[in-house]
């Protein structure tokens, strides 16, 4: 596995993105990606589980991602349950929420896994853009 270096001032950020649907998490990395950002791709929850895993029992803490951006309904284990079980062993980093069901529960949720951002689906590119960006904002001090 190719692990991504830690982000410096000058270097890209590391947004890993979780999304079941193909052709909207390749549409995702793409925006992230022409924003100049290294993007690490995950089919579902599972797989970003995975990897915050790994990143956990491998003690390489300095390679979790700078961002995750995850949709919150995928097969097996969801977008919240993943960043919960990522806040509980250490990742620290900023969390955005898509989902096609926003709400007063997933509101709830994300509150109380902390750091997370929720947008609705369906969602423009700009508002993904800056949602990105204002993520990142604090990271690059």
């Amino acid at each position: 596995m190719d692990l991504p270096q830690p982000m410096t001032s000058a270097a890209p950020a590391v947004v890993a993105i979780a999304e079941d649907d193909d052709d909207f998490r390749e549409l995702l990395c793409e925006l992230v990606r022409a924003e100049g950002h290294r993007v690490l791709e995950f089919e579902d929850g599972f797989e970003l589980l995975d990897y915050v895993n790994f990143t956990r029992e491998k003690d390489v803490s300095t390679h979790v991602p700078d961002l995750v951006i995850t949709d919150l309904r995928m097969p097996g284990a969801n977008g919240l349950d993943v960043v919960g079980w990522g806040r509980l062993v250490g990742m620290a980093c900023p969390i955005i929420v898509l989902t096609a069901f926003p709400g007063a529960d997933v509101t709830q949720r994300a509150q109380f896994v902390g750091g997370v951002r929720v947008l609705a689906k369906p969602i423009e590119p700009a508002t993904l853009i800056n949602a990105v960006h204002s993520s990142l904002a604090g990271l690059r001090k």
